[in-house]
């Protein structure tokens, strides 16, 4: 049975990622801060076999390790030679605040650094394959109005806020490690992901941008929304690009963009509120101008600013003709992560 390390496996994607690396057959090994924290509850619980999302194969296939982005390259040294045979590795860890931190380097350090750790531990280890999550970030910045990116395009990391400058920095990292070495790369850019999670405690929803975003939505605290684009990403879809990449002949050495068309926000809030029409969820697009007066006694906004009323679109076509993978429909991302939301009693099911 081949074995995969995956990096952040008790976080949204991550643990999706372990979910269809156990159906597909892998063994995982799984890197978390703290094994026994609150936050890995649902992973024990599934290795106990008292779960009723994830694979019951976790009972006998999964197994956590104590990790850090900044342990440095001896600490992941040492866990590639304890956990012998690793032939892939999945690296979804990656730092995120749901505020921009005072200091950029909160993201650049732990997201860089990291990767340089894990990836370099790889190399000396003989690993086969890694695939690395980025992120479009990496690709479209600063917007051009009317462009499609492509996986040819990188971003200026000049022009990024923290969070931004992080994804392209430990991308373009990543690539150089590789270069000269046997280790297979791909990256994996999605854009906003969403989707149900796996997760068993709506407390778990906090402190990752996309759960708090549909909660917020849901309780009708998004009172109107700028006229700006996000693509949508489901964490089943993306997680399926990662465990696709190992196993499909020829799909490494590529980016993949892994998110649909982008959306206006507009129409972000209307398949919210097709969704669940009983929510009280706002349709109200804010006009441009009106977000650039308000931008100038709100930093948040400030940012924003930048990507008012631009119109782009991605060339995800390699999803399709590389991996074979068609997305699932924004609709149904969405609806199924209302639905999880409701499930796990963040909001009722009604207003």
């Amino acid at each position: 049975m081949s074995k995969v390390l995956i990096t952040g496996v008790s976080g949204f994607l991550g643990s999706w990622c372990m979910q269809q690396a156990l159906e597909a057959g892998f063994e995982v090994i799984g890197t978390v801060r703290d094994p026994n924290s609150k936050k890995c509850s649902f992973l024990r619980d599934a290795m106990e076999g008292n779960s009723r999302k994830i694979s019951p194969k976790a009972a006998t296939h999964l197994k956590l390790v104590k990790a850090d982005l900044l342990d440095g390259d001896e600490a992941w040294n040492a866990i590639f030679a304890a956990e012998k045979n690793i032939q892939y590795v999945l690296h979804t860890a990656s730092p995120y605040f749901t505020k921009e931190p005072s200091d950029p380097n909160d993201y650049i350090r732990p997201a860089c650094q990291g990767t340089e750790s894990v990836l370099r531990a790889a190399v000396r280890h003989n690993v086969k394959k890694f695939v690395v999550t980025s992120s479009v970030a990496s690709i479209y910045y600063p917007m051009v109005n009317h462009k499609k990116y492509t996986s040819q395009d990188w971003s200026d990391p000049s022009s990024q806020n923290a969070y931004g400058k992080s994804k392209t920095l430990a991308e373009q990292t990543a690539w150089g490690i590789v270069k000269d070495t046997n280790v297979e790369l791909a990256a994996v850019c999605p854009f906003l992901i969403m989707g149900p999670t796996l997760y068993d405690d709506k407390d778990m929803l906090r402190g990752f941008e996309s759960g708090e975003m549909c909660v917020k939505f849901m309780s009708g605290k998004v009172p109107a929304v700028a006229r700006m684009k996000t693509g949508i990403s489901d964490v089943r879809d993306v997680a399926q690009v990662h465990v696709l990449a190992l196993q499909v002949p020829g799909a490494m050495g590529q980016r993949y963009i892994s998110s649909s068309q982008p959306y206006w926000l507009k129409d972000v809030a209307s398949m919210f509120k097709q969704g669940k029409p009983e929510l009280k969820i706002s349709e109200i697009e804010l006009p441009s101008w009106l977000v650039r007066v308000l931008a100038l006694c709100n930093p948040d906004l400030q940012r924003m600013k930048r990507q008012l009323d631009i119109d782009y679109s991605f060339d995800n076509s390699s999803l399709s003709k590389v991996l074979g993978l068609e997305l699932t429909p924004a609709e149904k991302t969405l609806l199924d992560m209302m639905d999880d939301v409701i499930e796990l009693g963040a909001i009722p099911a009604s207003k």
